[in-house]
């Protein structure tokens, strides 16, 4: 797995991969707009990167044909900011104060739970025990995996032809700093995906 990162503002992101021994590649503004998508498995966009790409905003062409052509592109949670018409389907981000108990499981047998690492959903909300804010967006087409009360997604796939737009609204990065297992396994499996 080749990955392509589009950094959170805070370089955790970049630490966590790091730490695990990815095969990432910072991206930059230029390519976006003029590189080689391809040569990236997987497209990873941290929390609020888009505002350090100012072009961002114009690659939404490129992206689609990066999807369609069996790339993967996964989205971190994002702030309601987010740039109206940036991805290849709607994206609608805001926050949620729920807890765990809250959050609907609506592809029990997802791969995304299941594959290569199986996990323990009470283990990775856990996190959620106490209420907290979380990223949800309103994703559309989405297969929705884990959604809140409101119905907006915390975790879904849109697929393109052979590609797939993954959104996790999670605080993965949150998560694994608190070496919560489940989310290093959650991280592990979307880019697997």
């Amino acid at each position: 797995v080749t990955i392509g990162l589009l950094p959170d503002s805070t370089g955790m992101l970049e630490d966590i991969l790091r730490m695990a021994g990815a095969n990432y590649l910072p991206l930059t503004d230029r390519t976006l707009q003029t590189g080689d998508m391809d040569a990236y498995t997987v497209i990873l966009v941290g929390s609020g990167a888009f505002r350090d790409y100012p072009s961002f905003r114009k690659v939404t062409g490129r992206l689609e044909d990066y999807l369609r052509n069996g790339g993967s592109l996964v989205v971190l949670g994002q702030p309601s900011d987010w740039p109206e018409g940036a991805l290849p389907a709607s994206f609608v981000p805001g926050t949620e104060r729920i807890a765990a108990a809250e959050v609907l499981n609506r592809i029990p047998q997802a791969k995304l739970l299941s594959t290569p690492y199986p996990i323990s959903e009470s283990n990775l909300l856990v996190w959620l025990q106490m209420r907290r804010e979380v990223a949800a967006a309103v994703m559309a087409p989405a297969e929705a995996v884990l959604v809140t009360p409101s119905g907006a997604t915390l975790l879904s796939v849109t697929r393109l032809d052979e590609g797939q737009l993954i959104y996790c609204g999670l605080p993965l990065v949150e998560m694994i700093s608190q070496l919560n297992i489940e989310a290093i396994h959650l991280l592990a499996n979307i880019l697997n995906y």
